[in-house]
């Protein structure tokens, strides 16, 4: 599952290359983020859904975010 997060935000950043001026994060990112235990951060009957590209709550009115925000065309 993580191997895919790392997937679609590389393609993201590919993407919107443009619009974000490089190609792709750095590489500590993307090498942390697949580190990241994400589905421990989130309530268990969330876990399933820990490394798609959607915000999640963790509790307390507070969100982990979603993997890449991708800005609106135009």
């Amino acid at each position: 599952m993580r191997e895919d997060m790392l997937a679609v935000i590389t393609a993201g950043a590919f993407a919107l290359r443009d619009t974000i001026g490089k190609n792709a994060f750095d590489e500590r990112v993307m090498t942390a983020m697949g580190k990241v235990p994400r589905h421990e951060f989130v309530p268990i009957e969330l876990q399933p859904y820990a490394y798609e590209n959607i915000p999640l709550p963790i509790g307390f009115a507070k969100t982990i975010s979603q993997l890449f925000i991708r800005s609106a065309p135009g």
